[in-house]
């Protein structure tokens, strides 16, 4: 089995509108990404949110 190797961004984006912007800020890096949420996260409704913008743009 090979290494899997994370890159993580130096980049920490706040401000309005950050989830809807989300997508072509993570363009640069490709089309698939994995995403690590925290349980409550989804139970408040925010994992649709964030997904909703990357999947209307075709990122995975």
């Amino acid at each position: 089995m090979s290494d899997l190797i994370f890159r993580i961004s130096q980049n920490i984006v706040l401000g309005s509108y950050t989830i809807s912007r989300l997508p072509q800020n993570v363009k640069v890096w490709g089309s698939r990404f994995m995403i690590v949420m925290d349980p409550v996260l989804k139970e408040v409704g925010l994992q649709d949110k964030v997904l909703q913008p990357l999947l209307e743009r075709k990122i995975e």
